[in-house]
């Protein structure tokens, strides 16, 4: 999906992927999440299980195609004392951004949403619970993020990407029933596994060739090329694939 920015015009890239915070071989993996942002050259990236390497130094900070870009940052929670949370980046600077803490915490950690807003475009970056028998949390869950978006929706100047690593399938009964309540819809379905056993940091224990990464947009936003991501060279950047898609917001 290589393409110089001025060749896509007014259309925007969208990257999402789940980082798996500190995990190694972090160097390894980073170097190989930094040569798919340069092939990807895209305009904004959602981030989930980001995480500090030092104080105040993001692993993102390793990546160095990333540098330059405007950071938005909220910590979700802790994950056996390390602390876990949401990035969104983007060559454009964010009108504003906050963060929305989700119902129920399950039984790892707090989750959330980070909204991001660009004008009359909200980017909205999440992390669902993620045990297998969390369904129930996840559908909580998703009813609240509904409920934001459709108060965001009902501006019809307003246009929504919604994306990030929900840990259930587009055909789970708390995706059917989010995008029933939102009326957004799914840019790739079906879609190719994001959590797969073709990664070998992919933990099976955790249910592998699974399609739990996604992106949704409101109607108002035109959409082409999505696309699930696997390696660099051989060498994957997280346990999960990225998914993207070019996006071209209503002026």
């Amino acid at each position: 999906m290589t393409q110089a920015r001025g060749e896509r015009g007014d259309w925007l890239r969208l990257v999402t992927l789940n980082l798996w915070n500190l995990n190694p071989p972090l160097k390894q993996r980073m170097a190989a999440l930094d040569a798919q942002a340069r092939s990807l050259n895209a305009d904004i990236y959602c981030f989930q299980e980001v995480s500090p390497v030092q104080p105040a130094r993001l692993q993102l900070t390793m990546v160095e195609a990333l540098r330059g870009f405007n950071i938005s940052y909220a910590q979700t929670g802790e994950w056996k004392g390390r602390p876990e949370g949401l990035a969104t980046l983007s060559r454009r600077a964010a009108s504003d951004s906050i963060y929305e803490r989700l119902p129920g915490a399950s039984s790892d950690m707090d989750r959330g949403l980070l909204v991001t807003r660009y004008g009359r475009l909200f980017v909205i970056n999440t992390h669902w619970a993620y045990r297998i028998d969390d369904e129930e949390l996840r559908q909580m869950q998703a009813r609240h993020a509904g409920a934001i978006i459709k108060e965001l929706t009902g501006n019809k100047q307003n246009q929504v990407v919604f994306c990030g690593d929900l840990n259930t399938t587009a055909d789970s009964r708390t995706v059917q029933l989010f995008l029933k309540q939102t009326g957004l819809l799914h840019v790739l379905d079906p879609s190719p596994d994001t959590f797969s056993s073709k990664n070998i940091f992919a933990d099976p224990a955790l249910t592998v060739d699974r399609a739990i990464d996604h992106i949704f947009v409101s109607p108002n936003i035109e959409f082409r090329s999505p696309e699930v991501l696997s390696s660099v060279d051989g060498i994957h950047a997280s346990d999960h694939f990225a998914v993207s898609v070019d996006i071209r917001p209503r002026k």
